[in-house]
């Protein structure tokens, strides 16, 4: 069983191609687990248009924070594969079949991404341009995985639940603890059109504003989550 889990904020803009494009991939016994953050425009409303029994939906709750928006998501999820996804990206149409057919024989699958604007319009037909380093001390100093192209399996999930309150990202975290205790895999064909765009709330495409102090706190941080994790 595959589910998907959606954080979601004010994403009436993007969601319905989004949810279109997942929806399409998945059997009648897989899920999308949406996680709202207390959108105040129409999002909740046109995801219930999809009428959709597959869909499950958790709002009412302020998180105030993409990370335990996705680890809500995360924790309601019931399936053996769980899929990532922002709110405003699309899927390949084959992303579903290839990630299952890859992540047979290790623990976490994410891929490349084609980068799109708000138009739908593709900018740049790769974004990584080399194949990233998928090593434990290669992932706490310099990260790769793009958290919404992550599938990860429900045994190696369950070892970074809960998130850490000092983690920068959820994506590192679980590429970090995928690292430690299972294998990551790589798929370097794009499975993603990830849309950048003035209301984003990531910005992995675009050059890191925090300062050097900072990056190496973060970096520390890390290290620090996974020894207390586990020891």
């Amino acid at each position: 069983m595959i589910s998907v889990c959606l954080a979601t904020f004010n994403g009436e803009l993007f969601i319905r191609k989004q949810l279109s494009s997942i929806l399409k991939q998945l059997s009648e016994d897989d899920e999308v687990i949406i996680s709202d953050d207390c959108s105040t425009d129409s999002t909740l409303e046109i995801i219930q248009s999809f009428n959709d029994k597959r869909i499950k939906i958790f709002s009412n709750k302020r998180f105030e924070s993409l990370v335990f928006n996705f680890e809500n998501a995360i924790k309601h999820a019931s399936g053996d594969i769980i899929f990532l996804s922002d709110q405003d990206d699309i899927w390949v149409d084959d992303k579903v079949e290839k990630y299952i057919n890859t992540i047979e024989s290790v623990d976490l699958v994410f891929s490349n991404v084609s980068i799109i604007d708000g138009k739908d319009s593709i900018v740049k037909n790769q974004l990584l341009t080399t194949i990233p380093k998928c090593n434990l001390l290669n992932l706490i100093f310099s990260n790769h995985v793009i958290g919404s192209t992550i599938a990860i399996k429900r045994r190696v999930l369950m070892k970074a639940l809960p998130f850490p309150k000092q983690i920068p990202m959820h994506d590192q975290w679980l590429a970090v603890m995928a690292a430690y205790y299972g294998k990551i895999a790589y798929i370097e064909e794009p499975m993603l059109l990830y849309r950048r765009h003035l209301g984003n709330a990531s910005y992995c495409t675009e050059e890191s504003k925090n300062s050097f102090v900072k990056k190496i706190r973060f970096r520390f941080e890390i290290i620090g989550c996974l020894f207390n994790r586990i020891i």
